[in-house]
């Protein structure tokens, strides 16, 4: 990472809390997607409301540097992730939290997953807590655990889900 002059600044750039105060280049806030709120609520057996899927600059911040770039692979699978799900789960050590797993069309056994707050803010945006890649052995121990649950094909024939995968 570049060291900068205490006086050195420019858009997308922030301190970091460290010593010298260090710079570097922070990932835009994104609107992403619908949640598909039915297919969740079904799988999960909860309730949740209509609203957006909302990835902050801060939470990409830390996905980013907790796994690097396994995250930066995941990024461009982000959006299919979330509109058409292999898997729907919960980590019984994130309560607060579901997960969304979809394969990657790229490499059979890396899978993508999307973690998402339960609690959405006041215009309804629910907050991406984190992305990252996960492997097929991942995947089978959390569905054998029944951490993790299998999207039924006859979920893709849902009417709400043909103008969402369309679009």
């Amino acid at each position: 990472m570049q060291r900068r002059p205490d006086h050195a600044q420019g858009p997308g750039q922030y301190p970091l809390a460290s010593p010298g105060r260090e710079w570097k280049i922070r990932f835009p806030s994104l609107d992403l997607a619908l949640l598909p709120v039915e297919l969740v609520c079904c799988l999960l057996q909860c309730s949740l409301r209509a609203g957006i899927l909302h990835f902050s600059a801060a939470n990409q911040d830390h996905a980013f540097d907790r796994h690097g770039s396994g995250f930066l692979a995941c990024l461009p699978h982000v959006v299919a992730t979330i509109a058409d799900p292999h898997f729907i789960g919960q980590s019984p050590h994130h309560p607060t939290e579901f997960e969304m797993v979809r394969a990657t069309c790229d490499d059979a056994h890396m899978h993508v997953l999307v973690a998402v707050a339960f609690g959405a803010d006041h215009t309804y945006r629910y907050a991406v807590r984190s992305v990252y890649p996960i492997g097929y052995a991942t995947v089978a121990r959390r569905l054998r655990k029944k951490h993790l649950f299998r999207v039924p094909e006859t979920a893709k024939a849902l009417p709400w889900r043909q103008g969402l995968i369309e679009a």
